[in-house]
């Protein structure tokens, strides 16, 4: 895997968002437990896993929490997606 990127659909500490229905629908315990900080770091170690060299996570889907979770576990080498920035994706090195 070279890359993940788009939108996981991971908001954490959703609740003063508008992304609280995601949240609980989106949540493997549903409808009991919204998504959590466990939820996200069971994802970012499975990404972790495969080595991508580069993750870049949408903040359409994602609250502030994840997406500076996801750039603490992956440092350089993640990017948060926004409109109008240019994200160049490039053959890894051989």
């Amino acid at each position: 895997m070279h890359a993940v990127i788009g939108g996981l659909h991971l908001p954490v500490h959703a609740w003063g968002t508008p992304l609280v229905p995601q949240a609980v629908l989106g949540s493997p315990s549903w409808p009991w437990r919204p998504l959590g900080e466990d939820d996200a770091r069971r994802v970012i170690s499975a990404i972790r896993e495969r080595g991508p060299a580069l993750v870049a996570l949408s903040g359409h889907d994602s609250t502030q929490w994840t997406l500076d979770a996801f750039a603490g576990a992956f440092g350089d080498g993640y990017r948060t997606v926004r409109v109008g920035e240019e994200l160049v994706v490039s053959e890894p090195a051989r």
